[in-house]
């Protein structure tokens, strides 16, 4: 009875799926999970455009859930939309504009060069595309495109790898479109890049720590040079004062030199004699003076 539960559960979620396609429509949705808890069961639908989706305010996305709910008898159930960040790297994305654009009447090399590459612009380290059918004429071939660096074994075609088959259905008959994108780098791969990331972040590190040394040590001349500059200062005005105090002492110096020099000049000039002619004229002078007083 578990097996029969198990396979009725994947049926029902199969029928799901292609029912939400068709109504959305399959080249706006990139992936529909459908989980089953024991509460309720939760459909998580990721899509380039999810306001196409919702609708306004959240008219479409109920009516949605109510017809599923009806359709398939289910009690409780949860419906979530999620937008996608990059779509030049979701392989369902690209294969759905592939076949859209061929069913358009598009030539195949054309599109497939375009989209190859916008996927390897956007970030991709390898794409790989290949087209099977009645392309050109009445006789069925295989075209295969790819670019960049991609694993085709071993654990990282289930971690880094996205794949995607698709059908464009063509008056001439259908044409199979398969589209792998190599997204990441496998951890043993990335040894390279993350040996060039450490140089480069050493290198940075280095050149942070000698740019700190540098002002550390143009800091400390600044410092050095401001005291050095106080110290001369206070030199220089002590100098100063002493030429001041030297020059003054010259001058008192110099001037008592001066002032001994003419004293001895002094000294050294003859003294006049008087004549006896002048010695009796002072004489009679004083005789008249003193008749005069009588």
């Amino acid at each position: 009875m578990n097996e029969l539960n198990f396979i009725k559960e994947g049926i029902q979620k199969e029928e799901i799926n292609r029912f939400i396609t068709k109504e959305i429509g399959q080249s706006q949705i990139s992936q529909c999970i459908i989980k089953k808890t024991p509460l309720y069961t939760h459909v998580l639908i990721y899509t380039q455009r999810p306001a196409r989706i919702v609708g306004y305010k959240g008219t479409k996305l109920m009516h949605l859930k109510e017809t599923i709910s009806s359709k398939f008898k289910i009690k409780s159930l949860k419906m979530d939309v999620y937008s996608i960040d990059n779509p030049y790297l979701d392989a369902s994305l690209m294969a759905n504009f592939i076949a859209r654009s061929l069913e358009q009447g598009k030539k195949h090399k054309r599109v497939v060069s375009f989209i190859i590459e916008k996927i390897m612009s956007s970030g991709a380290i390898g794409v790989e595309i290949n087209v099977t059918g009645k392309i050109s004429g009445s006789r069925s071939r295989g075209d295969k495109f790819y670019r960049g660096y991609l694993k085709k074994c071993g654990d990282p075609i289930y971690t880094c790898i996205d794949k995607k088959k698709v059908s464009a259905v063509l008056k001439q008959g259908c044409i199979g479109i398969k589209v792998t994108i190599m997204k990441i780098m496998p951890d043993v791969m990335q040894l390279e890049s993350n040996i060039n990331a450490l140089e480069v972040r050493l290198k940075r590190e280095f050149e942070k720590a000698e740019k700190e040394k540098n002002k550390i040590e143009t800091n400390e001349k600044a410092e050095t040079q401001m005291v050095e500059g106080k110290t001369d200062d206070k030199k220089i005005v002590e100098n100063k004062a002493e030429e001041k105090s030297v020059e003054k002492t010259k001058k008192t110096v110099e001037e008592k030199e001066e002032s001994k020099k003419l004293d001895e000049i002094e000294d050294k000039k003859p003294v006049k004699k008087e004549t006896k002619k002048e010695e009796i004229q002072k004489v009679e002078e004083k005789e008249k003076a003193t008749k005069t007083k009588e």
